[in-house]
């Protein structure tokens, strides 16, 4: 059986009207096709949403972990930041959307002399989340902090990140303990902002 064609004419819009004489699908001249109303899809059917798709603002597009590998780290006294880890990476899903990161940071303090430890994420050497630490001997913590990432970027664009350490005072590490869990572990939530 041959196909059956539907053609409006030059630069005109197929138009199916509902009882009423309103538009209920209109198919553009380009093949933009709009709903009057909601489209609903036979239990099982659905429709693939990509990369391209319009989505609304606020809108989550994937999210991934990278935990780093970096040992337990004794850390010289001094102001400047030192790369401890350049593992952590996000690969985006979608043209100039944004990240929002939660970084949990495994913290442990070694004697008594006193002092603070700071630990930054860093992108191209530009701080993105930064936590300080002062705590007693031997102590064991958990910090998580929060911060979003923008900028421009391609689909497939990769991101990498390092996380630095400074200290003064007595020795700060992050923890390589496996019975705490990660040293420190990121979760990255690609959004349409």
């Amino acid at each position: 059986m041959a196909n059956l064609i539907i053609k409006p004419t030059s630069g005109g819009s197929l138009v199916l009207q509902d009882e009423g004489g309103d538009a209920a699908i209109t198919v553009g001249s380009t093949g933009t096709t709009t709903f009057a109303e909601n489209a609903s899809f036979a239990s099982g059917k659905g429709m693939t949403l990509t990369s391209s798709s319009t989505f609304p603002t606020g809108h989550v597009l994937n999210v991934a972990i990278s935990a780093t590998t970096v040992g337990a780290t004794t850390h010289a006294s001094g102001t400047a930041y030192t790369t401890k880890d350049t593992a952590v990476s996000y690969t985006f899903v979608s043209a100039n959307s944004k990240l929002f990161i939660i970084g949990d940071f495994n913290i442990a303090k070694s004697d008594n002399a006193g002092g603070w430890l700071a630990v930054q994420l860093a992108r191209g050497g530009t701080q993105k989340m930064f936590i300080g630490f002062h705590g007693q001997d031997n102590e064991y913590s958990r910090h998580t902090t929060m911060a979003f990432d923008t900028g421009s970027h391609a689909v497939g664009d990769t991101w990498s990140y390092t996380v630095d350490m400074k200290r003064t005072g007595s020795l700060s590490a992050i923890l390589n303990d496996a019975d705490v869990g990660p040293k420190t572990q990121f979760t990255f939530f690609e959004m349409q902002l």
